[in-house]
């Protein structure tokens, strides 16, 4: 709830600190004393729009802090928390500074916050019914969601936006595929063809540095061959050949027998020598033979080079990526030729969301009939005590197209009003006005009484042009919904004023030349009871008027 209000130089007041308490708290005084001011200034501390106009004369900035007591439950911690504007507490306090020059700003907790986030704050806490401020209820966006909260249907409301939710995501996804697909049937053709000429050309990972080290062979392997056979050659040629000479010498020394050890050993070594050639002329044939094999010719790798290195410049890769390349050509057409099957799949889980969306919302409408129907009998009911007995107070329940459903279900809802028998129901803000709206917008929140999160209501010329039993039922009314949260209410009627738990006087006065408004709170019942007499007689208070005033007050006790 409001705990306090300090407001400095704002039109005629200079400087002024209120206390406020729980339960109903009047505000009365003359009519030009300053109660409106109060209004301008605590809407200025919720983010109302600032006026220049607002400025004390002579004072270079105004200012209003307003703090609140919450409950640390209370919803408007976590937008805070959202925002980074602080955690749960037991105190709030929203400033607004204005300027000379027009311009304002404004804290939370004394953080620089936007205007628009202050109102945002501002409205989750206070409520202003009157001519000065435009109610929620008012505005048909705040419709649903109040007559939702009223049939406690918060849960099914979020079963049904999150059905929303995920049919539309399926949707999207079903349209993205759809999009796809005339993309991909254009695709498939050419991803056929890729694959079928990478298929047919068979890239081997690593094969193009195969290549090039072939290429490499093959041009020096006239070379080898010759330099192969001459070596051979020079083992084998009968004439200057190694190995006929070897021959040669070993028959012309074993021919003479046994002649020592040392012979032998010479002869051995022959023996080893001639063994040696042997392996040498092997290894050489052996050579010869592999550089002579069949294979790949120059002209045949020089052209495989060329191929792979055309589909490598094609696909925009390397050559060794090629293999790769083909496997994912073979995925995408894949994903090409089975998408009419994934399109039917998720064309399924479409409908099957849209079922469950429908379902889901048909239980939210029911839910808001009944609810309707029992709001409008309930409001029915504090319409004449009002002063509105002629006046009618209609849930507008309206389904929409399907082109029209949303997250919030498949209707329209909106509180209408008729104003007698023959007038056609139309949106509250243009049926009723000044007075007569305050008292529509009281009964309605003492039905709706737990739909908000304002923990104080304030209502202004609630009285506005009645008087009696239609005022002391106006009082009686606010004085119910002061049993439950935090009530102000600027009132000229002495009825309201003696249902009140607080009594405050607004006045005027002139001080070093300067008129000033003041508020001084009542805290003596000789003291309320003279102010509802004035109320009651006028400027001129007689014994009458406090006799009267007295009854008031003894009644309500």
């Amino acid at each position: 709830m409001l705990t306090s209000l300090h407001i400095q130089n704002v039109v005629l007041i200079d400087r002024l600190t209120l206390e406020w308490q729980r339960g109903l708290s009047a505000l009365t005084g003359e009519t030009g004393a300053g109660k409106s001011i109060l209004l301008d200034a605590l809407g200025l501390s919720i983010g109302a729009r600032s006026d220049a106009g607002l400025l004390r004369i002579g004072a270079d900035q105004a200012s209003v802090t307003a703090t609140f007591s919450l409950s640390k439950d209370h919803a408007v911690w976590a937008v805070l928390s959202e925002q980074e504007l602080g955690a749960a507490a037991d105190e709030l306090t929203l400033r607004r500074v204005l300027s000379r020059d027009g311009r304002s700003k404004a804290f939370i907790n004394d953080i620089p916050v936007q205007i628009a986030t202050l109102r945002q704050i501002g409205d989750m806490l206070l409520e202003i019914h009157g001519q000065f401020a435009t109610h929620a209820l008012l505005n048909a966006a705040t419709h649903r969601q109040t007559l939702d909260q009223f049939a406690g249907q918060g849960g099914q409301a979020k079963t049904v936006a999150a059905a929303w939710a995920s049919w539309q995501r399926a949707r999207q996804e079903h349209q993205a595929l759809m999009q796809d697909a005339a993309h991909q049937a254009q695709e498939a053709a050419y991803l056929s063809a890729s694959c079928d000429e990478l298929t047919a050309l068979d890239p081997q990972p690593g094969e193009e540095d195969s290549l090039h080290t072939r290429k490499t062979f093959l041009r020096n392997q006239a070379t080898m061959i010759e330099a192969v056979d001459a070596a051979l050659q020079s083992l084998q040629d009968d004439d200057r050949g190694a190995r006929p000479a070897l021959l040669q010498g070993w028959r012309t020394m074993s021919r003479q027998g046994d002649k020592g050890t040392e012979w032998d050993q010479a002869v051995a070594g022959f023996d080893t020598a001639i063994s040696a050639v042997h392996e040498l002329e092997a290894q050489l044939e052996t050579l010869l033979r592999v550089i002579s094999e069949g294979g790949m010719d120059l002209e045949a790798v020089e052209d495989r080079l060329y191929s792979l290195r055309a589909a490598a410049r094609k696909y925009s890769c390397l050559a060794d990526d090629l293999p790769q390349k083909l496997l994912e050509f073979q995925g995408k057409l894949h994903d090409a030729t089975t998408l009419d099957t994934r399109i039917a799949a998720l064309a399924a889980q479409v409908e099957d969301a849209r079922k469950t969306y429908v379902q889901q919302a048909h239980i939210l409408t029911a839910a808001r009939q009944k609810a309707g129907q029992m709001l409008e009998k309930l409001v029915a009911t504090e319409l004449p005590p009002l002063k509105l007995e002629k006046a009618r107070f209609i849930v507008a329940i309206t389904p929409v197209p399907e082109t029209q459903w949303g997250p919030q279900g498949c209707e329209d809802i909106a509180y209408l009003l008729s104003t007698h028998t023959d007038a056609a129901p139309a949106p509250l803000a243009k049926v009723a006005s000044g007075g007569e709206l305050s008292r529509l917008m009281l009964a309605i929140k003492l039905v709706l009484v737990d739909t908000s999160t304002a923990t104080t209501l304030i209502f202004d010329e609630v009285d506005t042009g009645i008087g009696g039993a239609t005022a002391a039922a106006v009082g009686e009314r606010l004085a119910r919904l002061g049993q439950g949260r935090q009530v102000l209410v600027v009132t000229h009627a002495p009825q309201v004023a003696a249902r009140a738990d607080y009594h405050l006087v607004v006045s005027k006065a002139t001080q070093d030349g300067k008129m000033i408004t003041s508020v001084t709170t009542l805290d003596s019942l000789p003291a309320r009871r003279e102010e509802i007499a004035r109320m009651l007689a006028g400027s001129e208070i007689t014994d009458a008027a406090r006799a009267a005033a007295a009854s008031l007050l003894q009644a309500v006790a």
